[in-house]
């Protein structure tokens, strides 16, 4: 019963906070999660019948039976001090822009006009997916040469090609 209670808080928001009222750490990360404007679901588990229960499922998947658990996504992502840490670092905002980029992606790929394919990137603005989708699309419409893992010496004979104004035919001549 509690591990379904679990699986039913996860998929029905984004980001999901187990918490009990009077603990410091849960205020401390719901407070956090406030001033940075990010909307979430907190569960108040010291009322309910199967607090313990409850708390023995969140051990068996965090690895802790401690308050808070704040989930993203589904998956865990840390304590009071973890989240209030990570909302200071952008990182719980770059997680859920990431989320939020690929979900529009995927349900947006399909109404692309394929003249408009190489411009997709510019749809997202979040780096990492960004440089990601725009590597995919290389691959996928072009070969794309591998670079030589051995840089070229320095004093290696070059060659240069420059045009004579005159006939208009290439000259080649060492550098």
């Amino acid at each position: 019963m509690a591990s379904q209670f679990i699986e039913t808080a996860l998929a029905a928001d984004k980001v999901v906070v187990f918490s009990k009222s009077y603990c410091p750490y849960c205020k401390k990360a719901k407070d956090a999660l406030k001033r940075a404007n990010i909307a979430f679901k907190a569960y108040e588990i010291e009322n309910r019948a199967d607090c313990a229960a409850i708390q023995a499922e969140l051990k068996k998947m965090t690895g802790a039976s401690s308050v808070p658990r704040v989930f993203i996504n589904g998956k865990f992502f840390g304590g009071g001090d973890e989240t209030a840490a990570g909302v200071n670092s952008g990182k719980i905002q770059k997680l859920l822009c990431c989320l939020i980029r690929t979900r529009a992606m995927v349900q947006n790929i399909e109404k692309i006009p394929q003249a408009e394919k190489q411009s997709d990137t510019e749809l997202f603005t979040c780096y990492p997916l960004r440089r990601f989708i725009s590597k995919y699309i290389l691959c996928r419409e072009k070969t794309v040469r591998k670079r030589p893992r051995n840089k070229p010496k320095k004093n290696a004979l070059r060659k240069t090609y420059t045009r004579d104004l005159r006939n208009s035919s290439l000259d080649e001549t060492s550098v």
